[in-house]
């Protein structure tokens, strides 16, 4: 029998969930599997890619749904089936991709099936070897098929690029998704559209959604859920926001605060 009372939690992954060394502790495994065997819906919303959660794809048995790339694509767990992916507009891509190509900016092209990039620095391999993925190397939008991008990353030469697609009102949306670097997503994209989306699929009103989160790219979803929660360590902008602020921080299985004070749940 459904719970019609069911609630929608939906949770940031790095610095939120994980741990510093991107670790989800047994303790928050077990809290996200109760709240499931009581009905409510259980999901991920991260900046991450489909290319770079394989490495942590043991995270997908206690939730439900996961929302990717800052709101592009969901994936439903149990089926594996994909809901929906969003492209960002080509007209804009083609003229940002081959700006950063003309003028030496670093820029990541994230694709379905991997990302491109223009130029290689110590960071980029970094990258690379984190999430196991070598770049497709481009000179040019007519490298990739424009229809079929779902954003870019910026971090090198992000003044630059931000400046550019706001000086010429580009149809992109630029999110700050941790120090130092941006998501740039469809515009009117990010991980409070999925959220909601998933939520009114599911007939779940906002009032019971909870969203949780610890930087920039979670104050959206976190100021318009019915409750918002920051974590202990959180950025204070997103403190300040929050209608709750855990007592343990991402290190110390903040979601049994969660559990606790959202679910009247004590783990």
């Amino acid at each position: 029998m459904m719970n019609t009372k069911r609630k929608l939690l939906a949770m940031d992954l790095d610095g939120t969930i994980v741990d510093s060394s991107h670790v989800m502790h047994p303790a928050t495994i077990q809290a996200l599997n109760t709240l499931r065997r009581q009905g409510h819906v259980v999901c991920y919303v991260t900046g991450r890619r489909g290319y770079d959660m394989e490495r942590v794809s043991y995270q997908y048995g206690c939730v439900d749904y996961v929302l990717l790339n800052t709101g592009t694509s969901a994936l439903e767990v149990a089926s594996g089936r994909e809901l929906y992916h969003l492209y960002v507009d080509a007209e804009a891509a083609r003229r940002l991709i081959d700006a950063c190509a003309e003028n030496q900016w670093q820029l990541y092209v994230i694709c379905d099936d991997g990302y491109g990039l223009n130029i290689v620095t110590d960071g980029s391999e970094e990258y690379a070897r984190h999430t196991g993925l070598p770049p497709r190397l481009f000179t040019g939008s007519t490298d990739f098929d424009l229809s079929r991008i779902q954003g870019f990353m910026v971090s090198r030469d992000r003044e630059a690029i931000l400046a550019y697609i706001e000086a010429r009102h580009l149809a992109l949306n630029c999110i700050c998704s941790e120090p130092e670097c941006y998501d740039i997503t469809p515009f009117g994209i990010g991980k409070w559209y999925a959220v909601k989306w998933l939520a009114d699929m599911l007939d779940i009103p906002t009032e019971r959604i909870i969203t949780m989160g610890n930087w920039l790219n979670d104050k959206e979803m976190v100021v318009k859920a019915g409750v918002g929660v920051a974590v202990a360590d959180a950025i204070q902008e997103l403190r300040d926001a929050a209608d709750l602020v855990t007592a343990r921080t991402h290190d110390e299985d903040a979601v049994l605060d969660v559990c606790q004070h959202c679910f009247g749940i004590t783990l």
